[in-house]
């Protein structure tokens, strides 16, 4: 086992690899535990209270650029792929298992107290059939999404970019269309054709209020460069034919 505490410290050993710029570690820690398994940060990674833990072999944890508020248990041959510019109010929760992955996008807002999983952990069978009901999945989050406090994003889900979930729902095995409004458990489209911007209200006067009435463009994106409609579905599938994280990380370097 390898655990890193600090820049000072060794960020690899003989079974596992590191590649890129050392990340700025703030109360995190990031423990191997396993072989072949490669942690990636580009430039400008900063982790706060954060612990990414490699529970198995062969995984892959990716960070592109910008803070980071973590906690992830990766297993075996599973990908955690996250983008640039993302806010997290508090740890987000990450659970990889059975080789399915998670991707999240650029310029998303993560809320308290959000989970994603892509496994149910247990098992549930067909008394009749005897087959296998609840497979894992991999999750697959856009750009510039919103989600809410006290979420949990499950197995199957595909988020495209500038929706919002609200807070406490619940959102497995759905396709969520690009812009729109999820709340509930189980969640369910409340409203479509919307946006949403980074400016919080909590100090605003009446002035304030007044002058947000309509939309400001420079404050609101309106991203089609990562929608995941169609681009989540060939990712799955080239990852699904590569075998060692190594292949993994070449793939999405490349994309």
């Amino acid at each position: 086992m390898l655990k890193i505490f600090n820049k000072k410290e060794k960020t690899f050993d003989r079974e596992n690899l590191f590649l890129g710029s050392h990340p700025i570690l703030q109360n995190s820690e990031i423990i191997f535990n396993g072989h072949n398994n490669i942690l990636v940060c580009d430039k400008n990674v900063k982790l706060i209270d954060s612990r990414l833990c490699f529970q198995g072999n062969n995984s892959l944890i990716y960070l592109k650029g910008g803070e980071y508020k973590l906690s992830v248990d990766i297993y075996h041959h599973s990908v955690l792929y996250a983008g640039e510019n993302n806010f997290f109010n508090q740890a987000l929760s990450i659970i990889l298992s059975e080789g399915k992955n998670v991707f999240l996008g650029d310029n998303n807002n993560f809320s308290l107290n959000i989970w994603m999983r892509n496994s149910d952990a247990h098992l549930i069978y067909d008394i009749t059939s005897k087959k296998r009901l609840n497979f894992s999945k991999s999750i697959y989050i856009g750009d510039n999404i919103w989600i809410g406090q006290d979420t949990f994003i499950l197995k199957g889900t595909h988020i495209c970019s500038g929706s919002i979930i609200g807070a406490q729902s619940v959102v497995a095995n759905k396709a969520i269309s690009a812009h729109s409004l999820w709340c509930g458990n189980p969640a369910k489209e409340i409203k479509s054709n919307v946006c949403w911007s980074r400016s919080c209200v909590h100090k605003w006067q009446k002035e304030d209020t007044l002058k947000n009435k309509e939309y400001d463009k420079r404050k609101i994106s309106f991203s089609k460069r990562f929608l995941y409609d169609q681009d989540f579905i060939q990712i799955e599938k080239t990852l699904e034919t590569l075998t060692s994280a190594y292949d993994k990380y070449l793939f999405l370097k490349e994309i």
